[in-house]
């Protein structure tokens, strides 16, 4: 039984080493999608008035 549970709180645990691709979305936390659309949303505007200006 020790070691079902030793393996739950294993899986459940965000800093282990091998979770491999956690680490990006870790780093700005639960801004990081919020940031990845606001910097689309930009690219979108300047092309908008790239695009309106020639």
């Amino acid at each position: 039984m020790s070691v079902s549970t030793r393996n739950d709180n294993r899986s459940t645990d965000s800093g282990s080493p091998d979770d491999g691709g956690t680490e990006e979305i870790e780093t700005f936390g639960a801004a990081g999608p919020i940031l990845v659309f606001m910097f689309l949303l930009w690219g979108f505007t300047l092309a908008a008035a790239a695009a309106a200006v020639s």
